[in-house]
């Protein structure tokens, strides 16, 4: 279940701002993004953390396009973990907004232009 600190993990502005936006779509809900991104399963009315021994197969389906990137920083067989170092690096980024706002305007721009492609 070894998964790197994110602060070892070189989460990007514009990936955070991505992931951002995929948790409001999920209703502001980080387990319902889970189960979206398979990461947890509902089990007898219960969540239930999902565990992939193959890391590969995971991140080749869900580290893809703007985080294909973090393929290479991903090495935990729970993808739950993974992501949550990633929720957990949101209320820096709001923190951090005044101050890098021009960048984050940025990150917004670039991901409107891929979703047109």
């Amino acid at each position: 279940m070894q998964q790197k600190k994110s602060e070892e993990i070189p989460f990007t502005i514009e990936q955070l701002v991505f992931f951002r936006k995929e948790l409001k779509n999920s209703e502001g809900d980080f387990d319902v993004l889970m189960l979206d991104k398979d990461a947890l399963k509902s089990e007898g009315g219960s969540l239930v953390i999902k565990e992939y021994e193959d890391k590969k197969s995971y991140k080749e389906k869900y580290l893809t396009g703007i985080y294909e990137p973090l393929q290479k920083y991903y090495n935990t067989t729970v993808p739950y973990v993974f992501w949550g170092l990633m929720n957990a690096m949101l209320p820096q980024l709001k923190r951090d907004r005044k101050q890098k706002f021009h960048l984050i305007l940025k990150a917004k721009e670039s991901i409107a232009e891929k979703m047109k492609q």
